[in-house]
């Protein structure tokens, strides 16, 4: 039976992927694409029912972007899962990323980390106060990308080896469209490794600049950097909040009360202090 969703995962050695698919095929939603850097891994791979594989040269999102152009699927699905390859999930969970997704006709959106995780951005990390989170910001760790959105974007991941920038315009991308972008707090992997990873030492070797990567792709759009928040959020019992002082201190709540499961209680207590400026002293336009 021919699934709606897709999963994409630049993939290496140390991959997590055999715990995507621990359920079997036809309880699956999505189809899974492993698009290997390491020619090792690649080779030994055995594929099975909705998993393929290919090996491709190039950045993180170089890669996919070479894939896309050498396979034919982007018509195929209507929403694109890109997963990096060192997040724990199953498989009931990525069909709940597809289920929020197409219920909230979301244009661009991730699963929220689990507090355990390796993170930059707190205000990506699980709030079990809300179901969903509207937000100016879904990181390129995770993006699921909507049909008609990856196609407006696809054109800059051509260039992008790191994708640094391109978190920085998936309003741009979804044509402007408010209330498109989101965190699902339904839903929650585990980033497993710090930031930076086997793709990134590859990259490094080959003198690539992950700032200049940056600045280049916001200069091209004459584009600032954003400062990422949430301003709208759907409670789990369906009201809707959107005053940003209530925000802010549900945000603040949820991560202080609940401190001692982060991995870094020192850095997450410096960002909870970022994040009380951002919601009780600046002004952020989205």
């Amino acid at each position: 039976m021919k699934k709606k969703f897709a999963v994409l995962s630049r993939t290496g050695k140390s991959s997590l992927h055999s715990n995507w698919v621990n359920e079997d095929y036809s309880k699956r939603s999505w189809d899974l694409f492993l698009i290997f850097f390491d020619r090792e891994a690649y080779e030994n791979f055995k594929t099975e029912e909705g998993v393929s594989k290919d090996y491709v040269i190039g950045g993180k999102y170089t890669g996919i972007y070479k894939f896309l152009e050498k396979n034919n699927i982007l018509e195929e699905y209507d929403y694109f899962w890109i997963a990096d390859d060192d997040l724990l999930i199953d498989s009931k969970s990525i069909n709940k990323i597809f289920e929020l997704m197409e219920q909230y006709n979301f244009s661009v959106g991730q699963p929220a980390l689990s507090k355990d995780s390796y993170y930059t951005w707190l205000i990506l990390i699980q709030n079990n106060t809300f179901k969903v989170r509207y937000s100016n910001f879904v990181e390129i760790m995770a993006p699921c990308i909507k049909q008609k959105v990856l196609k407006n974007c696809l054109c800059d991941f051509k260039n992008a080896h790191t994708g640094l920038g391109i978190d920085q315009l998936w309003k741009m991308y979804s044509d402007n469209e408010k209330d498109k972008i989101a965190i699902l707090d339904e839903v929650s992997i585990k980033h497993t490794r710090p930031v930076g990873g086997p793709i990134y030492s590859e990259l490094k070797k080959n003198n690539v600049n992950k700032f200049e990567e940056f600045n280049t792709l916001l200069k091209k759009y004459n584009k600032k950097k954003i400062k990422p928040i949430v301003y709208k959020a759907i409670m789990k019992d369906g009201s809707i909040i959107k005053n940003k002082y209530i925000l802010g201190f549900l945000h603040i709540k949820e991560y202080f009360l609940n401190r001692n499961e982060f991995i870094d209680k020192k850095l997450t207590l410096n960002k909870l202090l970022r994040l009380f400026k951002y919601y009780f002293i600046y002004f952020i336009k989205i």
